[in-house]
């Protein structure tokens, strides 16, 4: 971050002009090219309406075939400019390469201040390619099963369920630190815990509904509809963007 290279992004972002059309994934295909740096995570944000004009336009193909390249390695954070933006992509998109989506509410004017509170947030990570592992020998459900990296700024939120009677869960966080693997155990005690909450019952239930529907965007294969349908009904949560897949 040094003036020589804030002049260059200056100069870089003032020469932008309005014309032409969206291609989305051609767009950010060509981030996967970006030179990187050994041990540094790369985070991707992509500020846009989200409806593609030209190219690959079908948003189910345009999430499968880029986390199919990408396989995780860089993290996607998706802004959606405009009320009507294609959330269905923007949301399927991030949360099945290691990221989140937000979406203008109060106009185009609040966009500069939702790119910099987002930049915040990433500035300064800790763990990137981070993984999960649940011993067997206490087996639990966690979501996100593809967890963002882990930084500074912001929490890293999982949602879990395990088996009734069990007493015990341990998990295992593995990530990079630069070119140094980060290992973090945690076992938790459930005895006496208290009972999960209506609430937290069904945020787990969207978190599998998600999970399920990054499947079916990356697969395509239809039986993950009905997988998505008997979740969202034994859950009670309403399935997002139901007419877009």
């Amino acid at each position: 971050n040094t003036l020589d290279n804030r002049a260059v992004a200056t100069a870089f972002i003032d020469a932008f002009r309005s014309k032409g059309s969206t291609d989305i994934y051609a767009s950010i295909q060509r981030a996967l090219t970006t030179t990187r740096e050994p041990g540094r995570p790369v985070i991707a944000i992509l500020i846009t309406d989200g409806h593609a004009t030209v190219g690959l336009r079908d948003a189910s193909s345009i999430i499968r075939e880029f986390s199919k390249h990408n396989e995780g390695e860089m993290s996607v954070f998706t802004l959606g400019t405009i009320q009507t933006a294609d959330t269905y992509l923007l949301d399927l998109l991030s949360y099945c390469n290691r990221g989140d989506t937000r979406q203008v509410e109060g106009g185009r004017w609040s966009i500069p201040d939702m790119i910099s509170g987002l930049a915040d947030e990433v500035r300064n990570p800790v763990l990137s390619a981070v993984g999960l592992r649940v011993a067997r020998a206490t087996p639990a459900e966690v979501y996100p099963v593809q967890m963002m990296n882990l930084y500074e700024d912001r929490p890293l939120v999982l949602h879990g369920r395990h088996k009734r009677g069990l007493k015990q869960v341990t998990l295992q966080a593995r990530g990079l630190a630069s070119d140094t693997e980060g290992d973090m155990i945690f076992s938790l005690d459930l005895e006496g815990a208290p009972k999960g909450s209506k609430e937290f019952r069904s945020e787990f239930g969207r978190q599998k509904v998600y999970h399920l529907m990054g499947a079916f965007a990356r697969s395509g294969d239809p039986r993950m509809r009905e997988k998505i349908k008997n979740t969202a009904r034994d859950y009670r949560v309403r399935i997002p963007h139901r007419g877009s897949f």
